[in-house]
């Protein structure tokens, strides 16, 4: 935890690096579940769980992103 909390330049950038992988992922399972509806023309139970994980990984990822840079 004391690596995340320092003003060392490499933590920083695993930040923004870790950030842009979670805002990745979110898309990602975003598209999959806009994807499901445009294909079946039906939400299933995956969609509802596809779009609460994607957006909590891209809102997460943008988060990180932002914290790294104005720290």
């Amino acid at each position: 935890m004391r690596l995340l909390i320092s003003n060392d330049p490499i933590s920083k950038a695993t930040m923004r690096a870790t950030g842009i992988v979670l805002v990745f992922v979110g898309g990602l399972l975003l598209l999959q579940a806009w994807n499901e509806v445009q294909t079946s023309g039906r939400r299933s139970r995956t969609f509802w769980q596809d779009m609460v994980l994607g957006s909590a990984f891209a809102a997460l990822g943008v988060w990180l992103i932002v914290w790294g840079v104005l720290r």
